[in-house]
């Protein structure tokens, strides 16, 4: 029994020394998030808001953390772990709308500081308008491809969050008409999947509208039946300026309203560029296209090609913005100016295709392509500061 005892009390003191002995583990390093949360259209704080943070580990969200903004407004959450992989977003929802940070983390620090702007909402969509649309329609004997973009834009001090409930929990917020017979439509920009529903005529969006601007783009195929096709394109906001791209010299393209501009020839490909300003809210523009090429049944085509590249030709046009020309301008100005900018967006599109293709390698590819977006970024802002001083 003694030799029984004396091991038990080794056992227990070999024990004692490698507890006491090893090194406690660290505890995790923490941070603090403060903010405030500020209304732009009363001009006031906040009070009383729930306030929601988001953690994610490698990019999934593990848990959330809520708090409640004081009578100023602000709020503060911390024991937020920091460490590899660990980011964080803040999220309010006010009257029916979401607002959210950018993604924070604590590489500069164990203190992030965040402001959400939050608007108060409306039901009514009457303040909406899109400044520019862009339609441009590739051909091949399969059919066409179109892609439009849309900068919808929100004049008001309100957040639009719709009133027409078309799913569960999802109001209509942004409306956009396809023609009938079309297949295969994809989304890009602001325009997200996840919140996207099809409605009779196209789709819906269910995004609330906040103020400001908004870059919607879409692309859809039509099967050509015969050599000829009319686009019955419509938008559900006014619209200040329409542009059409139709790829091919050939193309035909008839409509009293089209004012035709001079044609791109982009690396040898023309394209044919008409315009018109101010089109109405649900006003039907009928674009009729002639002198397609003939089809060819189902054969497999480059419109496969472009269907894949989904809309990188129209998102350099995401900058676009109402274009006013400078009182001291001549006409011929501004034409030349409207022609480099479709110029500019043609070859960034062919650009994308070829390195899509494999026939350009990636350090030609990102560095032609820089060169251009920057000619047309300072066109933009060119087209701006005119518009201001006028």
């Amino acid at each position: 029994m003694s030799r029984f005892i004396s091991r038990f009390i080794l056992i227990i003191m070999v024990l004692l020394a490698i507890a006491t002995g090893a090194p406690a583990l660290a505890a995790p390093e923490t941070g603090t998030i403060q903010g405030s949360v500020y209304n732009q259209t009363t001009d006031s704080a906040v009070t009383n808001q729930e306030v929601l943070v988001k953690t994610t580990l490698n990019g999934n969200e593990i848990t959330s953390k809520a708090v409640r903004t004081d009578s100023k407004g602000l709020f503060s959450i911390d024991g937020l772990t920091i460490g590899s992989g660990y980011t964080y977003q803040v999220t309010v929802n006010y009257q029916d709308a979401d607002y959210q940070s950018e993604v924070i983390d604590f590489a500069s620090g164990k203190v992030q500081a965040v402001s959400i702007t939050v608007y108060d909402s409306t039901k009514s969509d009457a303040a909406l308008v899109i400044e520019n649309a862009h339609i441009i329609i590739y051909p091949d004997p399969a059919g066409l491809l179109i892609k439009t973009y849309a900068a919808v834009n929100n004049p008001d001090n309100l957040t639009y969050v719709g009133s027409k409930v078309i799913a569960e929990d999802k109001k209509e917020t942004l409306k956009f008409f396809v023609p009938d017979g079309a297949t295969e439509s994809t989304y890009e920009m602001d325009l997200m999947s996840c919140c996207v529903y099809p409605s009779q005529g196209g789709f819906s969006d269910t995004m609330a509208v906040m103020p400001g601007s908004r870059q919607a783009a879409y692309t859809y195929k039509i099967p050509l039946k015969s050599t000829t096709y009319t686009l019955n394109q419509k938008f559900a906001y006014p619209v200040t300026q329409v542009d059409v791209l139709v790829q091919s010299a050939g193309i035909t393209v008839n409509n009293e309203r089209l004012v035709a501009g001079e044609p791109l020839n982009i690396e040898g490909t023309v394209y044919n560029h008409y315009s018109l300003e101010n089109l109405a809210a649900g006003e039907v523009l009928n674009i009729v296209l002639g002198n397609l090429p003939r089809p060819a049944g189902n054969r497999t085509s480059r419109l496969l090609i472009w269907g894949g590249l989904g809309l990188v030709a129209i998102s350099a046009v995401g900058i676009f913005i109402r274009r006013r020309t400078p009182v001291k301008a001549t006409v011929q100005t501004r034409i030349n100016v409207e022609t480099e900018k479709h110029a500019l967006l043609v070859e960034i599109a062919a650009l994308d295709d070829r390195y899509a293709e494999g026939r350009l390698a990636e350090d030609a590819y990102q560095a032609e392509r820089a060169v251009k977006m920057e000619r047309l970024v300072r066109l933009m802002q060119a087209s701006r500061g005119a518009g201001a001083n006028r």
